[in-house]
């Protein structure tokens, strides 16, 4: 069994408006049933805000999913990665010299194991400061219902109500 959603057919009492192939909006590729006491403008117009939605949650996506905001973080790492080879130069010179042999086993082993904890701070900042994907579906079906409920204040006036259809695939407007 297909797992494929198949997009209902307008009738005099539904109004489907199906999603473009690449999810960035709607079209209204029928027109309206001559049923509903509407004019196309007022309908496109709704299209219209509805398509300004979805890119405006493509755009957000693309900008937390390419914003590179952990440059701190990273210059942290490569620092510490240059101290903690310090560290470990400083603890063979320490193995090697008889004459200084404590001062640099105990300077290689201060400066590695502060290395450890910059470290380790680093990490905690970049997983609290780091973003959180947004999920675009989720976030389309959230922000068109939000949308619709307030389009349909007018639409119901006309005897008109805007719905989401199955997993924001199409906008529905029907004649109640």
């Amino acid at each position: 069994m297909s797992d494929k959603l198949v997009t209902p057919r307008t009738s005099d009492k539904c109004l489907i408006v199906p999603q473009l192939t690449n999810k960035m909006g709607f079209k209204l590729y029928d027109g309206i049933p001559s049923t509903f006491d509407i004019s196309q403008a007022a309908v496109e117009n709704c299209i219209f805000q509805c398509n300004k939605v979805c890119q405006q949650i493509r755009c957000e996506h693309y900008q937390i999913e390419y914003k590179n905001n952990l440059t701190f973080e990273e210059s942290m790492v490569t620092i510490t990665w240059i101290m903690h080879l310090i560290g470990i130069l400083f603890l063979g010179l320490g193995m090697g010299i008889a004459q200084h042999r404590e001062r640099f086993m105990y300077l290689g082993l201060g400066i590695i194991l502060f290395t450890i904890v910059v470290s380790l701070v680093t990490t905690l900042l970049g997983i609290t400061k780091s973003q959180k994907f947004m999920i675009q579906k989720d976030e389309r079906i959230k922000r068109l219902t939000e949308l619709l409920e307030h389009q349909n204040a007018y639409f119901l006036n006309k005897g008109l109500k805007w719905s989401i259809g199955s997993k924001c695939l199409w906008l529905q407007l029907d004649k109640i």
